[in-house]
C-alpha cells in the first residue's frame, strides 16, 4: 500500500472516529423524553401562581436546536410582560438596574417554588450575571437547569439552525471539539472557557472562510478548523460570519442600523468593543 492510500485511510478512519462519537453523544430518545418530562414539571411548578400573560417561558440553548449532551445543562428562559418594550422605546430591561430589581424578585419567587419540589436541589440565584438567573440541579439525573431573564429566543434558535442545515459536518465537528474542551475543564465561560455559542460561530467561520469541504469527510473538516484558527491572531484579527471577512480590530466594516448603533451606546456591558460605532 503506498503513502497516498495510507493518508486517505487515515481521513476516513478518522471520518468514522467522528461519526461513532456524534452518534453516542447525542442524546437518545430515553434522554431526551427525561429532560421534556423536566420541562413539563418545571413549566407546571412556576406557572401555577401566576397571571395569564405576566410571565412567559420559553426553552431555547442546545435542547431546541438537537446540539445537547447528557452533560448539557436546560435553559429556559422567561420574560416578565413589564419589561417588554420595543426596540427603538425607553423603558426597564432585564440587563438595567431597574429591570433587575423586578427580575430578582422573581427569581426569588420561582426559587421558593422550586425548593417545595423534591426533585430540584442546590438551588442558587446568581445575581452578579448581565441576566440574572436561577440555577438548580434535577436530583436523580444530575441535569443542571437555568431559567433566565432574556428576550426571545426564536430567532437565535432559528438562526443556528439554518446553519446546521447548510453545513452537514458542522454538529459532528461541534461535538469532539466541544467534548475535547469539557475534557479539560475550558467550556465554561465563568471560569475563561469558550461557550457553546461561540464556539458554534468560530466552526462556521472556520467553514466558511476556510478550504472547501466535501460532507463525507469529516477528518478533514475538523483539520480546516484547527488550521484555520491556528492561522489567526485574537489580539489582532476580528473574524465575522456575515458576511464572511477577516478584518483587524483596529478597523470596522460592519453597517449597523441606526436602532442598533442606538442600543449599542446605551448598553456598552453588551455592546462589541472591537467594532467602531460611529
Amino acid at each position: 500500500m503506498n503513502t497516498l492510500d495510507n493518508h486517505t485511510n487515515c481521513f476516513l478512519r478518522l471520518h468514522k472516529e467522528i461519526e461513532e462519537f456524534d452518534k453516542w453523544i447525542t442524546l437518545n430518545p430515553w434522554e431526551v423524553a427525561v429532560r421534556q418530562h423536566m420541562i413539563d414539571r418545571i413549566m407546571a411548578l412556576m406557572q401555577k401562581p401566576l397571571k395569564d400573560g405576566e410571565v412567559k417561558f420559553e426553552v431555547f440553548g442546545s435542547h431546541v436546536t438537537g446540539l445537547a449532551t447528557p452533560a448539557s445543562d436546560l435553559d429556559i428562559g422567561f420574560q416578565i410582560a413589564d419589561l417588554q418594550k420595543k426596540p427603538e422605546e425607553r423603558g426597564p430591561s432585564p440587563s438595567r438596574p431597574e429591570g433587575k430589581k423586578l427580575v430578582r424578585a422573581r427569581l426569588e419567587k420561582m426559587c421558593k417554588l422550586s425548593l417545595s419540589d423534591p426533585e430540584f436541589r442546590d438551588q442558587e440565584i446568581v445575581g452578579y450575571a448581565r441576566y440574572p438567573l436561577l440555577r438548580m440541579q434535577h436530583l436523580r439525573s444530575k441535569i443542571i437547569i437555568q431559567i433566565v431573564s432574556s428576550g426571545a429566543q426564536t430567532t437565535v434558535v432559528q438562526y443556528v439552525q439554518n446553519y446546521l442545515d447548510e453545513f452537514p459536518n458542522l454538529k459532528p465537528i461541534y461535538m469532539v471539539i466541544k467534548a475535547a474542551l469539557a475534557a479539560r475543564g475550558l467550556d465554561e465561560p465563568k471560569t475563561g472557557g469558550l461557550g457553546s455559542y461561540p464556539l458554534l460561530v468560530m466552526i462556521i467561520a472556520s467553514f466558511k472562510l476556510g478550504p472547501s469541504q466535501r460532507s463525507d469527510d469529516l477528518g478533514r473538516a475538523l483539520l480546516v478548523f484547527l488550521n484555520f484558527f491556528n492561522q489567526i491572531n485574537p489580539r489582532v484579527h476580528c473574524v465575522c460570519i456575515d458576511p464572511p471577512m477577516i478584518f483587524r480590530k483596529s478597523k470596522s466594516y460592519l453597517v449597523w442600523s441606526a436602532t442598533e448603533k442606538a442600543a449599542m451606546r446605551e448598553d456598552l456591558v453588551g455592546s462589541t468593543r472591537d467594532c467602531l460605532v460611529t
